[in-house]
């Protein structure tokens, strides 16, 4: 059905002149004067404020400025001068600025764009912010043929804050920060994409963690996904493995038309490898952990499809401590994770409290899980030993029950068993030391 489109114009005025109507002349004498000034204005689902645009034309040449505040993010302005031809307008961008409340980026020479029927075409596209530059340059028609490329040249990680608000909370606690260079490519049409992208940020951090560097170099054609990329925490040192590396393809489907659920083809050969990873890289991106320390060792395979992959490999966790911040207790995890297929066994793998909780709080976790795509779908653990499990010294505002609790598991030990939606426990749980306040 038809698509509406709601148009709400706020305290402003709308001004505009017409002259030159001569049948005979007015492809050349025809001239427009449009001056429009709104406080609001929202198009749709876009919401401008303080909008001005001025326009003169007179036959096929024109001069226009615009400015307006955009979705109370970024202030757009934008003056030049444009003609048309044969079916096409040329634009001559004199002036391009975008300002994120005060971190803006101008256009270095004028801007060159033809629009026609067969799209938009872009010749020199140039934007920069001290040394941080953008660029694009290409043709894009969403009903046909596109080839755009678009540049990011020493972006600085740490400005991103200003650019999209809901990051700005990570700036009060320092945030990410390091140096992006990037080149991305998009060609063919929007039933069969092409692209490419290449990526190396250097001097990443998190805060107090100083990554290091992450390169990248993926690309995807005929639907099919080529990823690889690596980290590394000293990039000086290439003489030793990369402390993370995924490289393979995966089938994947990017059409921007066609139904998503279009059944792909082929499997997926994706390998998973880490090079004592410390884990405390994974601090930002674990919610319920923190003050993350130890190694991963990862040598994974991913075959199969999509939909079902299955595993290969292993996975080990050597001294990985953590701060569990729910129970706000700290605990000590070390053992295997073994896939086999869809199936993942866990391989001596132990839970220890810290020496200064409980030296002796230690449990043996056994048993598998069963992966249906990235979800686990069926579960059997048991949990044996003893482990410390609430303490009064990690009480929460407004936690109601709180003290000490050093649990141990009977004989036989704790039983999950079952899927996500429906599982049991069962066995014998006692309470090794209570120390607990009850409301």
């Amino acid at each position: 059905g038809d698509e509406k489109i709601n148009l709400v114009f706020a305290e402003g005025d709308v001004a505009y002149q017409i002259t030159g109507l001569e049948r005979t002349t007015v492809g050349q004498s025809l001239a427009v004067t449009v001056n429009v000034k709104a406080r609001s204005l929202v198009l749709g689902s876009v919401h401008a404020s303080n909008l001005l645009v001025d326009l003169q034309s007179r036959g096929d040449s024109s001069r226009y400025r615009f400015s307006a505040l955009l979705d109370s993010l970024v202030t757009l302005e934008a003056r030049g001068t444009s003609r048309s031809d044969s079916g096409f307008i040329a634009l001559n961008l004199e002036h391009l600025k975008a300002d994120f409340s005060g971190y803006a980026f101008g256009n270095i020479d004028p801007i060159r764009i033809r629009v026609g029927r067969d799209g938009l075409h872009v010749a020199n596209l140039w934007m920069r912010h001290e040394v941080e530059e953008v660029s694009a340059a290409g043709y894009f028609n969403p009903a046909g043929i596109s080839d755009v490329t678009v540049g990011i040249r020493n972006f600085l990680l740490n400005n991103l804050p200003r650019m999209f608000h809901h990051l700005a909370s990570e700036s009060q606690g320092g945030g990410f920060g390091g140096i992006v260079n990037a080149v991305g490519t998009f060609r063919g049409s929007f039933d069969h994409p092409n692209f490419s992208v290449e990526l190396n940020a250097t001097g990443v951090r998190y805060r107090e963690t100083v990554f290091g560097q992450i390169l990248t170099r993926s690309s995807y054609f005929e639907r099919t996904l080529n990823i690889f990329t690596q980290f590394r925490s000293r990039p000086d040192d290439l003489s030793t493995p990369p402390d993370l590396l995924i490289s393979g393809t995966v089938p994947y489907n990017f059409s921007l038309k066609r139904s998503s659920d279009v059944k792909l083809e082929g499997e997926m050969n994706l390998d998973v490898r880490t090079n004592n990873f410390r884990l405390e890289f994974l601090d930002p991106f674990l919610a319920p952990l923190s003050n993350m320390s130890g190694l991963l060792l990862c040598n994974m395979k991913l075959r199969g499809t999509v939909e079902s992959p299955s595993y290969e490999g292993s996975i080990a966790l050597q001294n990985a401590r953590f701060l569990f911040n729910p129970l706000g207790i700290h605990y000590i995890v070390d053992g295997k994770l073994v896939p086999d297929g869809r199936r993942i066994a866990l391989e001596n793998l132990t839970i220890r409290n810290i020496q200064q909780d409980r030296p002796d709080g230690k449990m043996d976790l056994r048993g598998y899980f069963i992966l249906e795509g990235i979800e686990i779908k069926d579960f059997d653990l048991t949990a044996n030993g003893q482990l410390l499990i609430m303490k009064e010294s990690s009480r929460r505002p407004g936690q109601i029950v709180y003290g000490d609790l050093f649990v141990a598991s009977g004989a036989g030990g704790i039983q999950w068993r079952g899927r996500p939606s429906a599982s049991l426990v069962s066995g014998d749980l006692f309470g090794r030391y209570v120390n607990l306040t009850l409301p």
